[in-house]
């Protein structure tokens, strides 16, 4: 008889690498690096306007890396075209549209064939438990994301 296991650390980690190798073989693809990936989609789908000081501090407390690592980002995506930039927001040009719409469209498909046939009860559950166990997490490195 085999039992379901309860969630731990091995377990997590394990989903995450193999959720984040899926994301890297489809950024390489495009010759986007996951830093790169999370500024676009940050961008992408933020509700108003993004400053770039308020991307940085996003991009910084969600990856847990130097603002001025996220800072080298945002000028490499400005300069190539991803993004535009002025003193007060940033948005995605249409190079940047362009990538962004056919990045997020392999990823929705991607996901969507892994969590095919997982019960929608059981989802909602494993988000709560994660969103619970990064909020933990968070305030112990004393970071919001």
């Amino acid at each position: 008889m085999t039992s379901t296991p309860s969630l731990n650390p091995r377990i997590l980690g394990q989903a995450e690498n193999a959720h984040r190798a899926l994301l890297t073989r489809i950024l390489e693809k495009s010759g986007t690096s996951y830093t790169h990936w999370v500024v676009l989609n940050l961008v992408a789908t933020a509700e108003s306007a993004v400053s770039p000081q308020e991307l940085r501090n996003r991009v910084a407390s969600a990856l847990k890396i130097e603002d001025a690592e996220v800072a080298e980002t945002v000028e490499t995506l400005v300069r190539t075209d991803v993004l535009s930039s002025d003193a007060a927001r940033l948005a995605l040009t249409e190079s940047g549209l362009d990538l962004y719409g056919h990045i997020r469209a392999e990823v929705d498909q991607t996901v969507t064939s892994l969590y095919d046939g997982v019960p929608r009860e059981d989802l909602a559950a494993a988000g709560r438990v994660l969103v619970l166990l990064t909020e933990r997490a968070n305030s112990k490195l004393g970071t919001i994301s």
